[in-house]
C-alpha cells in the first residue's frame, strides 16, 4: 500500500510545527484533507482546520459507523462554514478508505479521480497519471475503496 501526502504548515503559528503536517493518525484513523473552508463556526479541539475536521469526524463516531460519522462531520461543516471552496478528504480505517470530494471553486485543482483496476489496485489523484484513464469521482458523495492491508498494522497509529 503506498499513501503519499505533504501539506505545508502556513501561517506564522504553524510554521515549522512537524506536527501539522498530514496525513494525521489518531485512535483507528489515518487522516488527509485538501480544501478551503472560511469561518467554520464548530467548537472542537485542534490547532489547525484539518486536525478539527478529524476531531469532528471521531467525536461523531460514537456508534462506531465511520461513514456516516464522516457524512455527518460534512454537512455539519457545510452548515456552519461561511464561505466553502472545497471539502477533499481521505479517511482511512482498517481496511477501509472513505473518499469524500466536493469543491464550488477551481475543478481542475480540486477534483477528484478514480483508477482502478481487477486486481483491487486502485488510485486516487487530482490528476491523471501516465496512461491510465481515470474517472473524475462523484462530488459530494462519500465513498469506499478496500485495502488489502489493515492500517492499524503499521506504526502510524
Amino acid at each position: 500500500m503506498l499513501f503519499r501526502s505533504a501539506r505545508f504548515a502556513h501561517g506564522a503559528w504553524t510554521k515549522g510545527d512537524i506536527t501539522n503536517n498530514q496525513p494525521f493518525a489518531k485512535e483507528n484513523f489515518l487522516f488527509a484533507f485538501n480544501g478551503n473552508l472560511k469561518r467554520v463556526d464548530i467548537k472542537i479541539s485542534g490547532k489547525i482546520g484539518a486536525e478539527k475536521i478529524l476531531n469532528l469526524i471521531i467525536e461523531n463516531n460514537k456508534s462506531n459507523n465511520t461513514k456516516e460519522a464522516l457524512e455527518k462531520s460534512i454537512q455539519t461543516m457545510k452548515d456552519k462554514a461561511s464561505l466553502i471552496k472545497a471539502i477533499n478528504l481521505l479517511l482511512l480505517e482498517g481496511k477501509t478508505c472513505y473518499i469524500h470530494s466536493y469543491y464550488t471553486i477551481d475543478p481542475q485543482y480540486f477534483d477528484l479521480r478514480l483508477w482502478e483496476n481487477n486486481d483491487r489496485e486502485w488510485m486516487i489523484t487530482s490528476y491523471p497519471i501516465g496512461n491510465k484513464e481515470f474517472q473524475e469521482l462523484p462530488t459530494n458523495k462519500v465513498i469506499s475503496r478496500s485495502m488489502y492491508l489493515n492500517i492499524a498494522d503499521y506504526p502510524l497509529i
